[in-house]
């Protein structure tokens, strides 16, 4: 049951110093805006996915002036608790260690350290392109099957291997058969994966928004290529098409939920507000998902995100909270008066580049 029981902050971001040490429930920072809040949850994101969510290097994470910085968080869980350890360096090295043991495979975070992170830079699950769909089903199975790490790479570098060759223009479909038939038993044996979880996921979404006041959506997932035909026998028939167009029409990089409302489009339908509700259905199905198949307490953090949402709304984020207990980390500019009945187990304020109790 990892929860999060300590981050300390050494030269990140603004922070020379800081030391996090959050309650089991809900956590609130308050700050204003470039106050660096949502640097404490960037610096958490880190530590369990071994990566930023806003900075492609690593000089940008690293308090300027400084030549590295450090973020380390410690979990407690029923075998034990343990700790993660991130150092960047200014001249781009990045270090990860789990218990003083270097960790190489960013896959042994993800499974270790499941995190279900809302923010606003990917709140709109409607509008946005099928990519970022794909991601976030990716995303989540990263967490469960440790095997899609390596067939995602595997099909990543077998789809582009493929579309130099049809970059090509081979004359005959034998000279593309191989790669075909390599891509094919990849892309099968990933969608295997995405399933077993996909119509779990949906479920979820449908019950939760049912609970949330009957927003009726109908959610498919078109997996990227046709039912009842195997992938080696589509990328075959439509090798001449794709000869045409020099890239690769079908398989699982062409996968996407399709959200519809009343028959059209729901992105064409929804309101803003009820968009923001279908995608926070999304990730908290995703929580759901995830703490039922590892069997574990995950973090829910909100960052920035609650102003997207009304009272009636942010009830039922509450109503979550509590059925689930489950740790939340949340931050806004200011103390969301709007949400009846919030029950903060600890609540900061971020100031001057420091974390002060409020």
């Amino acid at each position: 049951m990892p929860a999060l029981s300590a981050l300390r902050l050494r030269q990140f971001r603004r922070f020379a110093s800081l030391n996090f040490v959050p309650g089991p429930a809900v956590n609130l920072l308050l700050g204003a805006n470039g106050s660096g809040k949502t640097s404490v949850l960037e610096a958490l994101y880190y530590v369990c996915r071994g990566r930023s969510f806003r900075a492609a290097k690593a000089v940008e994470i690293i308090r300027q002036g400084e030549a590295s910085a450090l973020a380390e968080a410690s979990w407690r869980a029923p075998h034990g608790a343990f700790t993660v350890r991130g150092v960047l360096k200014a001249n781009g090295e990045r270090r990860l260690s789990l218990q003083g043991k270097r960790v190489r495979n960013r896959t042994e975070l993800l499974t270790r350290l499941p995190l279900v992170f809302l923010a606003t830079h990917n709140l709109d699950i409607i509008g946005c392109p099928p990519a970022r769909r794909r991601a976030f089903l990716n995303g989540l199975l990263l967490h469960v099957v440790p095997e899609v790490a390596s067939l995602l790479r595997d099909y990543d570098r077998c789809l582009s291997e493929r579309n130099r060759r049809l970059a090509q223009h081979p004359k005959h479909y034998t000279l593309m058969e191989p790669w075909d038939r390599t891509l094919a038993a990849l892309g099968e044996r990933l969608e295997e994966h995405r399933g077993r979880f996909v119509d779990i996921l949906i479920q979820g979404v449908a019950e939760l928004l049912a609970a949330w006041g009957g927003l009726e959506i109908d959610i498919t997932y078109a997996r990227g290529w046709p039912a009842g035909v195997s992938l080696t026998q589509i990328l075959a028939t439509v090798f001449p098409q794709d000869l045409r167009h020099g890239f690769s029409t079908q398989g699982c990089h062409r996968a996407d939920l399709h959200l519809r409302c009343h028959a059209h489009k729901a992105a064409h339908r929804l309101s803003s507000g009820q968009s923001n509700m279908v995608s926070l259905a999304f990730f908290c199905a995703a929580h759901r998902l995830l703490v039922a198949a590892l069997r574990t307490e995950i973090p829910l953090v909100l960052d920035d995100v609650i102003q997207r949402f009304d009272r009636a709304n942010l009830l039922c984020i509450s109503d979550f909270i509590r059925r689930h207990a489950t740790q939340t980390l949340i931050t806004a500019t200011d103390y969301p008066m709007h949400w009846p009945g919030l029950d903060t187990d600890r609540r900061w304020q971020v100031v001057d580049n420091a974390l002060q109790a409020a």
